[in-house]
């Protein structure tokens, strides 16, 4: 998600200082071979995987209207132009609208008001528990199957706010 973020503030970026965005190239990286998950972010490549990087792409106007769209829609004053944009298949830019669904799991459930990583981390709190280093490494290792990658020092803060 933190990547797709970036990318439409750059388009959104480079578009309001005026840079012509036909000199942007975009390496969207999808899948690693001979790995299960989505690629969650790039910083997760070793170098070997950067360097086979995927075909890159030059935005047309139809990537920038995306762009522009998901961005108004992240930054927004209300919800519903989020919700509605998440709820539109984007399939030119398919990784940014699945991505941006997982921003709903860092809010709370209205059913108990823990958001999804809140949840996780008292399940394995019960589970492997009482230490945070093993609590955080199963709530990290067990769900890397999102594109919501969060690191251990978020964890570290929801768990400690939670602990209080």
């Amino acid at each position: 998600m933190s990547d797709q973020l970036t990318l439409i503030f750059i388009i959104n970026l480079f578009d309001e200082l005026g840079v012509n965005l036909s000199t942007l190239k975009i390496f969207q990286y999808e899948k690693i071979p001979g790995k299960k998950h989505e690629t969650q972010a790039l910083g997760l490549l070793n170098p070997e995987q950067f360097k086979a990087h995927p075909e890159p792409y030059i935005p047309n106007k139809e990537h920038i209207t995306i762009a522009k769209s998901a961005w108004n829609s992240v930054t927004a004053d209300n919800p519903e132009e989020y919700l509605q944009f998440i709820h539109t298949n984007h399939e030119s830019m398919p990784l940014l609208g699945r991505a941006l669904k997982y921003l709903l799991f860092r809010y709370p459930k209205s059913s108990n008001g823990l958001s999804f990583w809140d949840e996780k981390l008292l399940q394995y709190t019960e589970e492997h528990g009482p230490t945070a280093a093993r609590i955080i490494g199963h709530t990290l290792g067990d769900c890397m199957d999102g594109l919501d990658l969060v690191g251990d020092f978020y964890m570290f803060s929801r768990l400690k706010k939670m602990g209080k």
